[in-house]
């Protein structure tokens, strides 16, 4: 034992880290993993490069190294990660699953805890689209599931999402607007729109004018309309908007815009 742990010292003191890598998984096949992780845990260097290695090669390693030196907040979060790195969708939920309750057992972990409670019901929800609609979903955040959803024209499923995701209404708008006017729906736009009229009508007037088609110029223009008589400030912005509106080339008649940021 006091040979190893002296050759480790001395490869860390040359500075040179593929040799401190090479003693370490000497070390590693030779010792026992209590031994391992107690000859390598109080030295940084070598502390870091295990790590580092178990992250791309063995997550397990990693984990009983953080559970032998009480980091069970890293041992979580590596457990999340393998969970992210993995396309398969039940191994994905089991590994969240043994995070969140690693995140509960800690009372001050509650943040964390949630977030990978809704992450775990995320999934669910995508293996749940993904089974009844035929297309993949898994993987996707959540404004990106919403934004497939309305794609496709599934807008109560993506009405749902919303709900049991508490997806802020501010959020929800834009994701739908954009589907609107991506797809030129624009009696869809105008009754979206006048429902929701408490957000104003500046961003899709914005939406619209970065398509750069005709069609969507003239809707623009309509909005502008809508903001001019809703007054106050959207009066005062409507009035921007009108200086630069007939400035605007169309690079084509018709047809979606790609153009519009996600």
């Amino acid at each position: 034992m006091e040979e190893d742990e002296l050759a480790l010292v001395k490869a860390i003191e040359s500075g040179d880290t593929d040799l401190v890598h090479l003693v370490i998984m000497h070390l590693k096949r030779k010792l026992s993993p209590a031994e391992f992780f107690r000859m390598v845990g109080p030295k940084p260097l070598a502390r870091s490069l295990l790590e580092s290695y178990c992250k791309q090669q063995e997550p397990q390693l990693l984990r009983d190294f953080y559970y032998q030196d009480d980091r069970n907040l890293d041992s979580a979060n590596g457990v999340v990660l393998e969970g992210y790195r993995s396309e398969n969708a039940t191994e994905r939920m089991n590994k969240f699953k043994i995070a969140a309750k690693m995140y509960s057992d800690d009372k001050d972990r509650s943040f964390e805890a949630k977030a990978t409670d809704d992450a775990i019901k995320l999934l669910q929800m995508q293996e749940s689209l993904t089974r009844e609609l035929g297309q993949d979903y898994l993987g996707l955040s959540v404004s990106e599931t919403i934004a497939k959803l309305l794609e496709l024209g599934h807008a109560s499923k993506a009405s749902k999402v919303k709900s049991d995701m508490k997806v802020p209404d501010k959020r929800f708008w834009w994701l739908k607007t954009r589907s609107l006017v991506h797809s030129q729906d624009w009696e869809g736009l105008e009754k979206f729109a006048k429902s929701n009229s408490k957000l104003g009508y500046a961003g899709i007037v914005d939406m619209l004018v970065r398509v750069k088609t005709t069609s969507a110029t003239a809707q623009a223009q309509k909005y502008v309309e809508f903001m001019r008589k809703a007054g106050g400030a959207q009066e005062r912005e409507a009035q921007q908007f009108a200086d630069v509106l007939p400035k605007l080339t169309p690079l084509r008649a018709s047809g979606s815009s790609r153009s519009l940021a996600g």
